[in-house]
């Protein structure tokens, strides 16, 4: 058996239980292209990634965590120098650094009272984000 590195677009396809050439059909995309998605030798356009992530019914973010987290490290040593510099510089808390919690809420299971609390929390934990970065 060939050494296949496993991806997330991959696991994804085989937690379906589609076929490459289905998923390929759906993206307007070759068979060749797809494997390039799924081995990370090539990075889709952003369309592609949004075609990708409805198919899976997942966020991009968790589809291409990794180059999320990349790009995340790229912009945190930009802010950091900036503020080294003397520059002022964007805050970059936003609800989407609460992923996890906005997946929370999106599940099937949550009552309206347990929404609300979450979003309590959640505004609280930006709330106190905030407050550490302004007193830096």
């Amino acid at each position: 058996m060939p050494n296949i590195k496993t991806t997330r677009l991959w696991l994804e396809r085989k937690r379906s239980g589609q076929e490459q050439k289905q998923i390929a059909n759906l993206l307007n995309r070759s068979i060749p292209q797809l494997s390039r998605y799924e081995t990370e030798k090539r990075v889709p356009s952003l369309k592609v990634a949004l075609k990708l992530s409805i198919i899976y019914k997942l966020p991009i973010r968790l589809l291409f965590q990794h180059y999320y987290e990349e790009c995340q490290k790229e912009i945190n040593r930009r802010v950091k120098a900036r503020r080294h510099q003397g520059i002022a510089s964007l805050d970059v808390t936003s609800p989407s650094d609460y992923c996890s919690y906005i997946q929370m809420m999106q599940t099937p299971f949550m009552t309206d009272i347990d929404k609300r609390k979450v979003q309590r929390h959640v505004l609280d934990l930006m709330k106190e984000r905030r407050t550490k970065i302004l007193d830096h």
